[in-house]
């Protein structure tokens, strides 16, 4: 048995469910199915990607970086003392997805 709703989504919850995921059965075949091209061997070729999997040259603006690392410093103790106020929120949930959004922005 696997989670259906693994199958359907890979995000973060925005919501607590309520009920029970439901379960459905897998069933392991021999054969994949797929489409008419694949089963009968004839494939499209695709040309080369312009995209590489590396940077050939990047240009740093090191003042740039310097005013950014500031402004993070700065927000630093901001952010520990919503945290740390966080506590009172009730919600767990509430909780979870502030940690989660200040974990987003690198917080």
């Amino acid at each position: 048995l696997f989670p259906i709703g693994k199958l359907v989504s890979y995000f973060p919850l925005t919501s607590v469910p309520t009920k029970p995921p439901k379960f459905g059965h897998l069933k392991a075949i021999t054969t994949p199915t797929c489409d008419y091209q694949e089963r009968n061997g004839t494939f499209k070729k695709l040309p080369p990607s312009p995209w590489t999997d590396h940077f050939h040259s990047v240009s740093v603006n090191v003042s740039e970086i310097d005013a950014l690392r500031k402004e993070i410093d700065e927000l630093k103790p901001e952010v520990k003392k919503r945290l740390v106020f966080s506590q009172r929120i009730n919600s767990t949930k509430k909780r979870i997805l502030m940690i989660y959004l200040l974990v987003t922005l690198g917080l």
